[in-house]
Parts: C-alpha cells; structure tokens; sequence
C-alpha cells in the first residue's frame, strides 16, 4: 500500500506541461495542407488529367486540394517559431537536427535508387 502511495505521490510531483491544443490542431491541418498541395504539385496526375482533359470538377479540386501548400509552409514555419522561441538552442539539439536531416537525406537517396528513380540534384546535399 505504501509502494502505491509513492508512487502516486512522485506522479504529482513531476512537472506539467502545458499543452497548447489549438497550435497543435492548426500545425496537424497546415502539414496536411503541405501535403495535399506535395501531392498535387510533384505527381503525374496533372499531366495525365490534362491528357485525358480536366473536368470542371477536377479543376476545382485540383486548385482547392493543393493552393494551400505555400501558405501552409508560411504558417508552420511561424508555428515552429512560436515554439523555438521558449526553448533553449543547445548544440546537442542542433547537431541532433543536423543528423536527422543527414539521415533522411541518405534513406531517400538510397530508396530512390532501389526503385529506380533518379533523385534530383537538388536533393544531393
């Protein structure tokens, strides 16, 4: 019994953190919006739509699905600054950021070849 109520007790002692829920609701539907607007921009689907010519309805969605994208990418970039802003730069979350950027650059790379598709220059370092 006694186990249970340290327990309980070391539980309230551990610092809350506040969680702002509306930020992270607007910063989950602007990434979905980079998203959308990826995927409109980067297939082939406006090509082959164009091919077989695009309906009013496809247009429509077309410019609804993916104009969001640049506007999105502004307001994630504020939201991720807002965030930055209250914490503390030190070199072990940077270089934790560099190697994250390092890493996924490299898996994409190497997927990118396993598939056949060449990667961009672009996306060579």
């Amino acid at each position: 019994m006694d186990n249970h109520k340290n327990k309980i007790i070391e539980e309230k002692k551990l610092p809350q953190k506040h969680r702002n829920s509306n930020l992270e609701l607007y910063r989950i539907i602007v990434m979905l919006s980079i998203v959308a607007h990826h995927y409109v921009v980067n297939s082939d689907l406006p090509i082959i739509m164009s091919e077989k010519g695009f309906s009013v309805a496809n247009s429509i969605f077309f410019f609804l699905f993916g104009m969001w994208g640049k506007t999105g990418i502004n307001c994630f970039v504020m939201i991720t600054g807002y965030f930055m802003c209250k914490s503390e730069i030190t070199l072990h979350k940077f270089l934790k950021l560099v190697l994250e950027v390092l890493f996924y650059n490299v898996l994409f790379i190497v997927f990118s070849f396993y598939v056949d598709i060449q990667p961009s220059t672009s996306m060579i370092f």
